[in-house]
């Protein structure tokens, strides 16, 4: 692969996670995400009043998709809740995450919109992202033997995907996808050319995600960074995945499909885990 391809291998497909400005809170924010300080926290839980007109409820724990949809009996997913939604109707999503591929082409009218929102003061989180490595984070992984210092690998396989791309569950902090192992492994961490044979050497950008293809698993690398420049704050966080909910989502994986949808409003959600694009608006109307 030449330069500037692996350039975008590096670049393109993560996000850089440690080119952020230094705040003065850095050490105390770490301290409460285990991970990096928060670029932005997530939005505080809504308390807008309950609408009018007919309620359905789901619940990702203790919902079940063959109850009533009532708050009592609430439905499991908002896939199928979505299938059972007239216009006029409010599906409110209790609090929890929803580990959905969400595909939305509801019709409501102009005068009965369809709305689809959170509970009041209670967060509802809709994630594309593989959901072991959030609920099972310790047997999520096992360290990747005779590999690099601080690599791990996953315990399962995940066949016919393309690849893999994440963030830090507490700080939504993105992780850097590599295309090549020899990247993550390296402990150069910056960006030298050979004069003579245009190749660059080997560079570590940061935390990171690597899936390899052949054995179907995910490796991972936290390897704190060393960057000598004040206005890069260096990862200093957590280096055991085990220890850490991360988001991670197949490429191409969408969070918030709309396709075609009429007259739907969304309201107080948090929506990420996306693999390329977290909502994708095909065709909507209102």
């Amino acid at each position: 692969m030449n330069r500037v391809g692996r350039l975008l291998a590096i670049g393109v497909l993560g996000t850089l996670c440690f080119l952020l400005p230094v705040c003065a809170s850095a050490k105390e924010q770490r301290r409460e995400t285990g991970s990096h300080p928060a670029i932005r926290p997530l939005p505080p839980q809504s308390k807008r009043p309950l609408n009018d007109g007919p309620a359905y409820f789901v619940h990702p724990v203790d919902g079940s998709d063959d109850a009533t949809g009532s708050k009592d009996q609430p439905w499991a997913t908002i896939n199928h809740a979505l299938r059972q939604l007239s216009a006029g109707d409010t599906l409110y999503l209790r609090d929890g995450t929803y580990f959905e591929n969400i595909y939305c082409a509801v019709a409501g009218t102009k005068r009965k919109p369809v709305t689809i929102r959170a509970y009041p003061s209670e967060r509802a989180i809709i994630d594309g992202g593989l959901p072991h490595f959030q609920t099972d984070a310790s047997s999520a992984w096992k360290p990747a033997e005779s590999r690099a210092k601080g690599e791990f690998v996953s315990t399962r396989i995940f066949k016919n995907i393309r690849d893999v791309v994440g963030a830090f569950g507490d700080s939504n902090v993105g992780l850097q996808t590599y295309w090549h192992a020899t990247d993550m492994r390296a402990t150069n961490e910056m960006w030298i050319l050979d004069k003579e044979t245009k190749a660059i050497a080997p560079v570590y950008c940061g935390t990171a995600l690597w899936y390899d293809k052949p054995t179907a698993r995910i490796h991972i690398r936290l390897a704190h960074t060393h960057i000598d420049n004040p206005d890069v704050a260096n990862y200093a966080g957590e280096t055991d995945p085990r220890k850490l909910p991360l988001v991670i989502a197949p490429f191409k994986s969408v969070p918030l499909m709309i396709d075609q949808a009429m007259h739907v409003r969304f309201q107080d959600l948090v929506i990420r885990g996306g693999g390329l694009n977290t909502v994708v608006l095909q065709f909507g109307v209102d």
